[in-house]
């Protein structure tokens, strides 16, 4: 089981880019928006958090809560929750959401090219096996003719 908190997909909309951008370390632990030079809310809470790769609707989730309560107090069990989620992906401080998927699919192509390398050394090897049997054949073929016409006949 593993938790959104802990998630590299886990994202908040920027209001004034409208980017969706990294879920900082302390609106993770906490659930506070942060806030900008100016002091107003860099987030909004009903547009954020969200599941980058869209594994879950987090914001729906938020919502299902009816308790009077602070913002904060409804993000946290959200995000803290268990999930069985197979898009998981372990989050490094400093990327964006984006940037996660981005490395994912960089080793997605790595472990592909080298599935393709492997199975082109299979077929390689395969084809040397091939070509050895058939020199072999060709070459028993020839032996077996030059006996035949060094006794000067084909048929006895």
């Amino acid at each position: 089981m593993v938790k959104c908190i802990d998630c590299g997909f886990l994202a908040v909309r920027d209001l004034r880019s409208r980017q969706l951008v990294e879920m900082e370390q302390g609106y993770r632990i906490k659930g506070e928006s942060p806030q900008v030079i100016d002091f107003s809310p860099h987030f909004n809470i009903y547009d954020a958090p969200r599941c980058f790769v869209r594994a879950y609707d987090l914001r729906e989730e938020i919502k299902k809560d009816t308790r009077r309560c602070s913002s904060q107090e409804k993000i946290l069990p959200v995000i803290n929750s268990d999930r069985d989620c197979k898009l998981f992906t372990e989050w490094q401080q400093g990327f964006t959401a984006k940037e996660h998927r981005e490395m994912l699919d960089r080793k997605e192509w790595r472990d592909w090219q080298e599935n393709q390398r492997k199975s082109d050394r299979r077929w390689r090897i395969i084809e040397l096996v091939v070509l050895g049997v058939i020199a072999v054949i060709v070459a028993g073929g020839f032996t077996i003719l030059g006996a035949f016409i060094e006794r000067g006949s084909l048929f006895p």
